[in-house]
C-alpha cells in the first residue's frame, strides 16, 4: 500500500510569489527565512532583476516534501555544510 501524501497549502500554479508571499504561505515566516531557504538550495527561485520569485508549483512541491519534517533543523544543517565548504575552500586558498 503506497503512502498517501497530503499537501498542507495549495496556491494556484500559475503565479510567481515574492519572498514575503511565500513566508505567509509557510505560516507567517519572514522573507529573511525564505531567502535562507533559497540560498541553502532547499527552495528553488527565479531571479527577476534584484528580486527572487518562487513559482507556486515549486512552493507546493516543497510543502508536500516537507510535511511532518522540521525545516528549521534541515536549514541549519544545510547552512552548516555550506559554512564547512567555505572554510575548506578558504583554507585551501591560504596554503
Amino acid at each position: 500500500m503506497a503512502k498517501e501524501r497530503h499537501v498542507v497549502a495549495e496556491v494556484p500554479a500559475d503565479r510567481l510569489l515574492s519572498t514575503d508571499e511565500v513566508g505567509k504561505v509557510l505560516g507567517g515566516t519572514d522573507r529573511y527565512f525564505v531567502n535562507r531557504l533559497i540560498n541553502a538550495g532547499m527552495l528553488m527561485a527565479l531571479y527577476v532583476g534584484r528580486t527572487k520569485r518562487v513559482p507556486t508549483s515549486v512552493l507546493n512541491r516543497f510543502i508536500a516534501e516537507h510535511v511532518g519534517r522540521d525545516i528549521v533543523k534541515e536549514l541549519e544543517a544545510a547552512e552548516a555544510v555550506e559554512a564547512s565548504r567555505k572554510a575548506a575552500r578558504a583554507a585551501g586558498a591560504a596554503v
